[in-house]
């Protein structure tokens, strides 16, 4: 069977490709579309925003269209803060370093914190150590200690979780 292809089928003059369908958006059809890929806190999609439109008459909108998805509830730092906390502390994050990361991305310090209190840190420092545990053993303190604070946990978390953390002296350090 032969299959036969016009060429350039199916695309227009300008180009074909997502990159040109973006160019041609307002800034509130390219704010929708941004947000409709996953959340952004408002400096991020400020920032996005004017990369994307360099020449003065759009870069005006933007202002009004990041109020607007706002107004809309389409943009909310503190929905973001609080999804961005659960993502990281559920991937072993301490609170450190979760709360570096908000503070890079300009949200709010009230913000962060309100975010931040509703996860247990002590659990989450144990399930991330428990993760690893088996390429420890209970002579490798200080390597455990340096690992869960380089993922941001305080030295009371770490403390915590070593207290209740039993090791198989059997197994032999992989590292």
């Amino acid at each position: 069977m032969t299959y036969y292809f016009k060429k350039n089928a199916g695309q227009s003059r300008q180009g074909s490709g997502r990159a040109s369908s973006k160019k041609k958006m307002t800034p509130m059809n390219y704010g929708l579309f941004l947000l409709g890929r996953r959340d952004y806190s408002v400096s991020e999609i400020y920032q996005k925003m004017e990369t994307h439109y360099k020449n003065e008459q759009e870069s005006e909108q933007i202002d009004e269209t990041i109020d607007r998805l706002i107004e809309l509830g389409y943009l909310d730092d503190e929905r973001y803060a609080q999804g961005y906390v659960r993502r990281e502390s559920g991937r072993g994050q301490g609170p450190g370093k979760v709360r570096w990361s908000l503070k890079q991305k300009q949200v709010q310090s009230s913000i962060i914190e309100s975010a931040m209190e509703d996860v247990d840190w002590f659990e989450s420092c144990r399930m991330a150590l428990e993760s690893r545990i088996h390429r420890f053993t209970a002579q490798d303190t200080n390597k455990i200690y340096r690992f869960l604070a380089g993922r941001g946990f305080s030295s009371e978390h770490i403390q915590d979780s070593l207290s209740r953390c039993h090791f198989n002296d059997s197994e032999i350090d992989s590292e």
